[in-house]
């Protein structure tokens, strides 16, 4: 009876001292990514920007699939001092054009109100990652960076596809101006995933758009909007990031763009 008593301790211990680092450290894919301070600091501030680009779509909830406004996608432009810049959101349904998705808006918008060619340097934080519409459009602007807030799958890996070597094959090479693709350091990504493939294999068709205006997966952006409205960042490098990203949210205009 000692013996499985110490067990017990043992491992409580364990699980103890395991909570107690995860909960000072964030968690990319079940792991604890500590490869150095810097890293740390870049997923927060990745983390922060993404809940914002949640924050932002649940603003402009739209419940209808086709017929509304458009999908709930939206993105966020950040530029290389961690400065928000301008939102995008998808507007597909109102405009009866497909092109108008919320990186494309984002883009265009950015460019021609700031009369500048390109935006070296900057990244993009997308609650849904990029098409291969978008992701070229990232590409030929020389964006550095997209955060994908929830993974695709039938139109999936753009960028990915972009930046693919298979010349040793007798294919291409990497397209110019390679753009790195990352998820979300943000739970939410996690969850939405996952909800989504409860989605499907309950007989729903594959169709990301319309679980997208679920009441499920609305629940889960107003979750991640609470989440970002009560942030406090673990690095204090962190905090004016924090503050700018919700200034900017509290001056979102009452109608999307």
């Amino acid at each position: 009876m000692r013996n499985y008593l110490c067990i017990f301790i043992l491992t409580a211990s364990i699980f103890s001292c395991k909570t107690s680092k995860v909960a000072k450290n964030l968690v990319i894919d079940d792991k604890i990514e500590m490869e150095s301070p810097t890293d740390s600091v870049s997923f927060e501030i990745d983390e922060i920007f993404s809940l914002l680009a949640y924050s932002i779509v649940y603003n402009y909830w739209d419940p209808i699939d086709r017929g509304g406004r458009g999908y709930n996608v939206g993105c966020i432009l950040v530029d290389s001092n961690n400065v928000v810049l301008d939102y995008g959101i998808n507007h597909v349904s109102e405009l009866e054009n497909a092109t108008q998705h919320g990186e494309v808006r984002l883009i265009t918008n950015y460019l021609n109100k700031e009369g500048i060619y390109s935006l070296n340097d900057h990244s993009i934080y997308s609650t849904l990652e990029p098409c291969a519409m978008c992701g070229g459009m990232m590409t030929m602007v020389s964006i550095v960076k997209s955060v994908n807030g929830q993974p695709d799958y039938y139109f999936s890996k753009a960028l990915e596809r972009l930046s693919f070597d298979s010349r040793s094959m007798g294919g291409y090479g990497p397209y110019p101006r390679i753009v790195k693709s990352v998820d979300t350091p943000s739970q939410f990504g996690k969850i939405l995933d996952e909800e989504y493939k409860k989605y499907i294999s309950s007989g729903n068709k594959p169709i990301i758009t319309k679980f997208l205006t679920t009441s499920i997966a609305e629940s889960i952006y107003q979750q991640a909007t609470q989440d970002f409205l009560s942030y406090t960042p673990v690095f204090i490098e962190n905090q004016k990031v924090y503050e700018n990203a919700l200034k900017f949210y509290q001056e979102l205009p009452d109608q999307p763009k």
